[in-house]
């Protein structure tokens, strides 16, 4: 799958791997797509994974002048330009399954929060009649 690298649109939010992706690979609503995507991409061994296949994206200044040439194939060189990586999909899937049981686990903990949350304010509610 396509990891995106080194991308300065939206202020690098576009980095890692999309959350489109992921909710065609997991089959599973948006939200839950952007909460997974959001603990993949904070992965490090996944990043290390796509830094390793790095591909620097193709210059869009190339037309504009020389010196911007120079400026660019010294980020490609350091690997700094934008580009992308590829990392296996059985190794997004597995992380992304790993990922959903944290969604989950996380959702069931805010549910019972809220829960406690609203019997306690039926508490004080009645409390505060009598």
């Amino acid at each position: 799958m396509k990891y995106t690298l080194n991308s300065s649109e939206n202020y690098g939010m576009d980095n890692g791997i999309g959350q489109w992706e992921i909710k065609e690979l997991m089959n599973c609503d948006m939200s839950t797509a952007k909460a997974i995507a959001k603990i993949i991409n904070a992965d490090e061994t996944i990043k290390v994974m796509a830094e390793l296949d790095y591909t620097a994206n193709p210059n869009p200044e190339s037309e504009m002048c020389h010196i911007e040439d120079s400026i660019y194939a010294t980020k490609v060189a350091n690997k700094t330009a934008e580009g992308f990586g590829t990392v296996s999909s059985n190794v997004v899937k597995s992380a992304c399954e790993l990922a959903l049981i944290k969604v989950n686990t996380q959702r069931e903990i805010n549910s019972k929060k809220s829960d406690e949350y609203e019997a306690h304010c039926k508490m004080m509610a009645r409390a505060m009649r009598e």
